[in-house]
């Protein structure tokens, strides 16, 4: 320690505290009467700048609002043009025709059923398409009896002879007769072939037929049945009753 002379230093201000600041600039932004100056005097014009920041800047939720706002708008404005799209759709063209939408099969890509013509008919009538010829008739196939040339019904022969039977008949059908048989149908004492043949015979002619018989050896009663077959024996003329030999052997 010296004896010398006594300075002492000058006093400096503090700097204000944060805190004040803070609270001045909060009381700017109020606009409450003489702390406004006293902010002003402590912070300068810093307060005035943050209240214009604060004040000009949009809230977090208000940018947000109105883009959902346009968004809602546009689809609106979507949907009604969609609709008027689908009402005007079908078009006149230049000749006065209707032109029709785009139907679902033309859409899918699936083919559309195709009308088939169907040919008109008059009532009462048979398309000719569907008309069946008539069956072509069968040439018509007949004989008739005409008589017994040798030893008619009842004739007497001695037991043991030999004779010849004949009969005419005639081609009453419209079949010209070809391999045709008169098959023995029963057999009795008297001899006689199983089967004679019957000469071609055209339709309307007359044919003899002749069988070679021997007759019994004890007397009796020989009747003997034929009937006109093909060469596999299948009887002919169906409805025609057999031809036959009726004698007596004395």
């Amino acid at each position: 320690m010296t004896d010398g002379p006594l300075t002492t230093e000058p006093e400096t201000a503090s700097p204000p505290a944060a805190g004040v600041e803070v609270v001045s600039a909060v009381s700017g932004v109020d606009g409450q009467g003489g702390s406004s100056g006293a902010g002003a005097a402590l912070s300068g014009d810093k307060p005035a700048r943050a209240s214009t920041r604060e004040t000009l800047t949009p809230g977090p939720e208000a940018g947000p609002c109105g883009r959902r706002a346009l968004l809602a708008a546009g689809i609106a404005a979507a949907g009604v043009v969609a609709v008027l799209v689908g009402w005007l759709l079908p078009t006149v063209t230049d000749d006065g025709s209707s032109r029709a939408a785009p139907t679902e099969a033309a859409t899918t890509g699936t083919a559309a059923p195709t009308a088939t013509a169907t040919p008109a008919t008059t009532p009462g009538t048979t398309p000719a398409a569907e008309q069946t010829p008539a069956a072509s008739a069968s040439p018509r196939d007949d004989s008739v009896f005409e008589q017994d040339v040798t030893y008619p019904d009842g004739s007497v022969v001695r037991a043991g002879q030999r004779f010849d039977k004949t009969w005419r008949i005639r081609n009453a059908g419209e079949v010209h007769w070809h391999d045709r048989y008169l098959t023995r149908m029963n057999d009795t004492p008297c001899k006689a072939p199983k089967r004679v043949g019957i000469g071609p015979v055209r339709p309307g002619e007359s044919v003899d037929i002749t069988v070679r018989v021997r007759a019994a050896k004890s007397p009796g009663r020989c009747k003997i049945y034929w009937k006109m077959t093909d060469e596999d024996g299948t009887p002919l003329l169906a409805d025609k009753r057999p031809i036959f030999l009726d004698v007596t052997v004395a």
